[in-house]
C-alpha cells in the first residue's frame, strides 16, 4: 500500500536542529537532472504502457538505477495491492552511511489528472505531510515531491526549500524538471501548507485557504485543472475560502516562492497554495501516532486491528444500519465532538449486545469504529476523527464497490452506512 509506505516514511525526514541536510552543489544538481531524472520521465512516456513495461524499459530503468545510486538514490517499482496503480518512488538508500536528506519524490505511471502535489515542509508545517500524501491519492495526481528535511534541521536555515536564499535544492530542481519535461501538457501544481491563528488577526472562516498563481478568487475565474481540484476539495466537505486580500487571508499569497517562480519559463502551467486550518488538519493525524485514543479503547477492551477498511467490509456480513438505536448513535455523535471516554463506555455498558471494534485503515492511517449488531452483522462504520459532521456515506448490503469505501474514506465523513434488505 503506497500511502502506507510513504506516511511510514515520516520517520525518514531529518528533524529540527539535527544539522543533518547536506546542501547539494550545482554540479551535483545538474548531474541529478542530465542523468537520473530527465532520463527517468523520457523513459516513463517512451517505456511504459498502462500495465506494464517493455524488456528494454525495465533494463534501462536498471542503468538509470545504478546511476541514481551514485548520488545515494535509488529507483523503487511500486505496485497498489488493490488497484494494482504504478508508480516509480525515487528516495534516498535507507542504508547508506551519510545521508542528506534530499526528499522523496512519486510519479504515477499511466494516465494521472494534470496535477502535481508537493510537500515543502515536512515535519514542520503539522500534518501538510499526511494531507499531501491523502491529496496526492484522490486528485490522481502524476507525481509527489516530499521535502527531506524539517525547514529548521539545519541552524543556518539552508534546509528550508522554500526560501529564496536556498534555491538551489533538490526539491526545487525536481519541480522543474518536472514542469519543463511536461512541455505544453497543462499542468496545476499544488503545494500542501498549514495556517496557525494570529492574535492581531481575525482567524479566517475557512477549513482551507486557496491561493493560485492567476489570482482567481470567484469560481467563475478557475481553469479546468482549478476547477477539478475545487470539485475535489468540496468532496472532502472542508470550508474552502479563497486568498482574497481580505484581513484575515493577507500573508497567504503566493509571494517569491522558489517554485511558482519558474512559470514563467514554462508554458500552460499553474501554481496553488492550500493552506490547513489547525481544525482541518487534525482530521489528517496518523492514527497509529493517537495514544490518547488508543488508550481509551484498550481501557475499554476494544480491540484493534490494522488493514485495509475496504476488505473488512467486502468480507463481512452486512446489516441495514437502521438495526443501530437512534439513541446509540446518538451517544456516538457525542463521543465523536467529545471524545469523552465516558461516553464511549455508556454506549458498553447501555447497548452490550452491540460488539465495537476498532480498525486503523493500512492505507489511510484512519481509525474507525466498527459496530456490529446483535447478530453479529456490521452495521455501521464510524470515523472516529471525522470532517464535516453531517455528512454520511451509503453502500448496499452487498457487492459493495470498492469506490463508495474509497469515497468514505477520503472525504471523511463520520458515517458509513448501510441499506437495502435484511
Amino acid at each position: 500500500y503506497l500511502q502506507d509506505w510513504l506516511l511510514g516514511s515520516k520517520a525518514e525526514i531529518a528533524e529540527s536542529g539535527t544539522n543533518s541536510y547536506v546542501q547539494p552543489k550545482l554540479e551535483e544538481l545538474l548531474f541529478l537532472d542530465e542523468e537520473v531524472v530527465t532520463p527517468l520521465l523520457k523513459l516513463i512516456k517512451k517505456e511504459y504502457r498502462q500495465g506494464g513495461w517493455s524488456n528494454a524499459g525495465v533494463e534501462e530503468l536498471r542503468a538509470i538505477n545504478s546511476t541514481a545510486k551514485v548520488m545515494g538514490y535509488q529507483i523503487i517499482r511500486y505496485r497498489h495491492k488493490e488497484s494494482g496503480q504504478d508508480y516509480l518512488v525515487l528516495s534516498e538508500v535507507p542504508s547508506i552511511e551519510t545521508r542528506r536528506y534530499w526528499g522523496s519524490y512519486v510519479f504515477r505511471l499511466g494516465a494521472g489528472n494534470g496535477y502535481v502535489v508537493e510537500v515543502p515542509r515536512p515535519g514542520f508545517e503539522i500534518n501538510s505531510f499526511e494531507y499531501g500524501v491523502a491529496l496526492f491519492e484522490s486528485l490522481k495526481a502524476n507525481a509527489l515531491l516530499i521535502a527531506g528535511a524539517n525547514p529548521n534541521a539545519n541552524l543556518d536555515k539552508s534546509a528550508d526549500v522554500i526560501r529564496p536564499q536556498n534555491k538551489a535544492n533538490v526539491f526545487n530542481l525536481m519541480n522543474q524538471i518536472i514542469l519543463r519535461e511536461a512541455m505544453s501538457a497543462p499542468l496545476l501544481v499544488v503545494q500542501s501548507r498549514t495556517f496557525g491563528l494570529r492574535p492581531d488577526v481575525p482567524a479566517p472562516d475557512a477549513d482551507l485557504l486557496v491561493t493560485f498563481s492567476n489570482g482567481a478568487t470567484t469560481t467563475q475565474n478557475l481553469s479546468p485543472l482549478q476547477r477539478g481540484l475545487m470539485q475535489s476539495l468540496d468532496k472532502t466537505g472542508m470550508r474552502t475560502k479563497f486568498v482574497d486580500g481580505s484581513a484575515e487571508t493577507a500573508g497567504y499569497e503566493l509571494g517569491y516562492l522558489p517554485q511558482s517562480l519558474y512559470l514563467a519559463q514554462s508554458a500552460n502551467k499553474e501554481f496553488a497554495v492550500l493552506w490547513m486550518s489547525p481544525l482541518a488538519r487534525a482530521a489528517y493525524q496518523q492514527q497509529t501516532e493517537n495514544r490518547l485514543m488508543a488508550s481509551q479503547f484498550n481501557a475499554l477492551r476494544v480491540p484493534t486491528q490494522e488493514m485495509p477498511l475496504y476488505q473488512v467490509v467486502a468480507n463481512t456480513t452486512l446489516a441495514p444500519s437502521t438495526l443501530i438505536p437512534e439513541a446509540l448513535r446518538s451517544k456516538l455523535d457525542r463521543y465523536l465532538k467529545t471524545q469523552d471516554i465516558i461516553v464511549l463506555s455508556e454506549v458498553r455498558s447501555v447497548w452490550p449486545g452491540y460488539e465495537m471494534k476498532r480498525l486503523i485503515d493500512t492505507d489511510s492511517k484512519q481509525a474507525f469504529l466498527l459496530l456490529y449488531a446483535p447478530d453479529g452483522k456490521l452495521a455501521l462504520v464510524v470515523n472516529l476523527v471525522p470532517g464535516k459532521m453531517e455528512k454520511s456515506i451509503t453502500a448496499p448490503l452487498v457487492n459493495v464497490k470498492q469506490t463508495v469505501v474509497a469515497e468514505f474514506v477520503e472525504s471523511h465523513a463520520p458515517w458509513l452506512e448501510f441499506k437495502g434488505e435484511k
